[in-house]
């Protein structure tokens, strides 16, 4: 049982951190702009 409850932690971490990590990039699309050009462009 013990196996199975550690595989659900993982889970929900990663769907945590997947999460956080989303709201993160659309944080930062939102700040620099949402054409998210590189630094190559011209």
């Amino acid at each position: 049982m013990a196996l199975v409850g550690d595989f659900l932690d993982a889970t929900v971490i990663e769907r945590q951190r997947r999460t956080e990590l989303s709201a993160q990039f659309d944080w930062l699309e939102d700040r620099c702009g949402s054409d998210a050009r590189g630094e190559d462009s011209t």
